[in-house]
């Protein structure tokens, strides 16, 4: 692997990153314009929905120029080592992946369940937030002993940018429709 590659690659990641962050300040943009003009029947529910949205997309635009999981994994080593559990972290490591999983997963299912009227009319909403925590599951996994045992898979060395990039599009293309259906639901009364 010659230098100017490493280098193309790096500059390729650092653009889909801020591609990213555009893409995730965007929707936030575009749920705080749907929560304060929602005009829907259950407006309290929509307005809620579009809020939650709202503040994930910043969470995640900030995460993700901020990297707060590898200030998370660096806290969590400096503990290790200061609880003198360093050589057993990787149980914790995998412990905290697996909850964190359980626990997004079960969140993800109570929204589903919670607002699953409008993510019906609004399968792409529904499909890019699937694939952006699908991302997150994935990126999760990318801690170095963890990885590890992934390294024999045929995924190894797949970068996982497509499947948040291709989860923001959905996301957006679902936030815009809504938008566009807000506005003619508007103008029809």
């Amino acid at each position: 692997m010659s230098l100017g590659r490493v280098t193309t690659e790096t500059q390729i990641a650092s653009e889909i990153g801020w591609a990213a962050v555009a893409g995730y300040l965007t929707i936030a943009l575009l749920c705080a314009w749907l929560a304060l003009h929602c005009s829907s029947p259950d407006k309290d529910g929509a307005r809620r929905g579009w809020c939650l949205l709202l503040c994930s997309m910043t969470a995640l635009g900030i995460n993700k120029q901020l990297n707060l999981q590898t200030f998370l994994l660096e806290a969590g080593r400096v503990v290790a080592k200061w609880g003198h559990w360093y050589s057993y972290r990787r149980y914790a490591q995998v412990s905290f992946v697996f909850t964190v999983t359980l626990i997004g997963a079960l969140v993800a299912w109570k929204i589903l369940q919670y607002y699953w009227p409008i993510l019906q009319q609004r399968v792409e909403l529904a499909a890019g937030l699937v694939l952006i925590a699908v991302y997150c599951i994935l990126r999760a996994a990318e801690i170095d002993h963890i990885k590890a045992v992934t390294m024999h898979t045929k995924f190894a060395h797949t970068p996982f940018w497509f499947v948040e990039i291709a989860g923001i599009l959905l996301t957006f293309i679902g936030t815009i429709r809504a938008l566009i259906a807000q506005r003619l639901a508007r103008y029809a009364l």
